[in-house]
């Protein structure tokens, strides 16, 4: 079993709400060896004395405040340039960690050779019940990544060796990168529920159509040719009726 520092990286704008049970489910995993980098990305609520208690308590968090907002994608990059550790993992500030999810994946990205190990999410909504879940393939491969995303930001780790990519601005911007350093990678998705996501008005979308939207850009992106994409739109819906 490997000690390897793991850098947990969350960007937080106006998250005061939830980011207390983010900051605890990280602080109460059974691995030890971590630093939470959190971004305040300008934020106008108390987000950043909420963090500023936490950090005074516990020297592991790192707090870095932006003098402007730049946006989650930026965000998250800050937080990646300030991290040490060799293994890098997300939580956003309104998730929720399980205590023994790190201990898990660690041991699975080792063991198992991934450079990327995710996770299936219960869904939560803003008072903490369960009122869904996202269940995905335990094995998911470059080509079927190509299609849809089958990663929850908040359950996945990753090894800094496998190359960093920054997050770009753009919608779905996790997306991009989970297909920018899964290349030629199958991915290892645990089949429990490792991470509650949260759902809530601020950061859940109803309109399918401009998700879809969201995601011709990062196919367009990523390279994808017109003729293609309306290939991937079909097998994307494919996917969700299985």
């Amino acid at each position: 079993m490997t000690n390897s520092l793991v850098s947990i990286i969350m960007p937080a704008f106006n998250a005061a709400k939830f980011i207390h049970y983010s900051i605890e489910g990280v602080l109460n995993q059974s691995y030890k060896n971590i630093e939470l980098i959190i971004c305040d990305d300008f934020s106008t609520d108390n987000t950043r004395e909420v963090v500023s208690q936490y950090a005074a308590k516990d020297q592991r968090i790192r707090l870095i405040l932006n003098d402007e907002n730049i946006g989650i994608a930026g965000a998250r990059n800050n937080c990646i340039s300030a991290a040490s550790g060799e293994i890098i993992a997300f939580c956003d500030a309104d998730d929720v960690w399980r205590s023994d999810k790190l201990d898990l994946q660690i041991t699975k990205i080792f063991e198992g050779n991934y450079s990327i190990v995710s996770s299936n999410c219960d869904l939560i909504d803003e008072l903490g019940s369960i009122v869904g879940s996202r269940i995905y393939p335990e094995i998911i491969t470059p080509r079927m990544l190509r299609f849809r995303n089958f990663i929850v930001n908040s359950s996945a780790i990753y090894r800094r060796s496998a190359h960093d990519f920054p997050f770009c601005k753009i919608k779905h911007e996790d997306y991009l990168f989970w297909l920018n350093l899964s290349r030629n990678k199958s991915i290892f998705c645990y089949q429990e529920p490792l991470v509650a996501y949260r759902v809530h008005a601020d950061n859940f979308t109803h309109n399918k159509f401009k998700s879809f939207c969201w995601q011709y850009f990062v196919w367009r992106k990523r390279g994808e040719s017109a003729l293609v994409i309306p290939l991937l739109f079909l097998f994307n819906l494919l996917s969700r009726l299985r």
